[in-house]
């Protein structure tokens, strides 16, 4: 069995000029060494080891409509999952995260809402997503998603 770790390895790259010309991802820097792979983003919110993989949380850094992506990447940091949190026209920020058992971390994100997300040791019948993400609002019972 993993366990769930919150590490501090990884970093992104800064984008010159404006926010409206960067682009749609940002390549990630290991221990600040570029390694030409790239995420989704422009700022790392959080970065947990678990087993092989590791889980990367980024955002938009963008006023009045952040949202958050979950990214699930190999230790030759490929994409393995991803999942995201966030409509248009609202913002969802994180507060807070901790992990809460081997294979799961929750994730404040402001007001009402929490994100459970759990990273799966292989995929549900062959198909779907290594991860699982639980919409937890703090006045009811969690809301999952339907497997991909």
């Amino acid at each position: 069995m993993h366990t769930m770790e919150a590490i501090h390895l990884f970093g992104l790259v800064k984008h010159p000029g404006e926010y409206d010309s960067w682009p749609l991802e940002t390549e990630l820097l290991k221990e600040g060494v570029p390694t030409g792979r790239f995420v989704s983003g422009h700022v790392l919110e959080a970065q947990y080891k678990c087993g092989d993989h590791y889980l990367l949380v980024t955002s938009w850094d963008c006023p009045f409509e952040d949202s958050l992506d979950f990214i699930l990447v190999s230790e030759d940091l490929r994409t393995r999952s991803k999942k995201h949190v966030g409509v248009a026209h609202a913002s969802v920020w994180l507060e807070g995260h901790a992990p809460i058992s081997a294979n799961e971390a929750l994730f404040n994100c402001g007001g009402d809402l929490d994100v459970l997300i759990t990273v799966r040791p292989k995929r549900p019948w062959g198909v779907g997503s290594l991860l699982r993400k639980q919409l937890i609002h703090k006045q009811g019972a969690p809301h999952s998603e339907p497997i991909e």
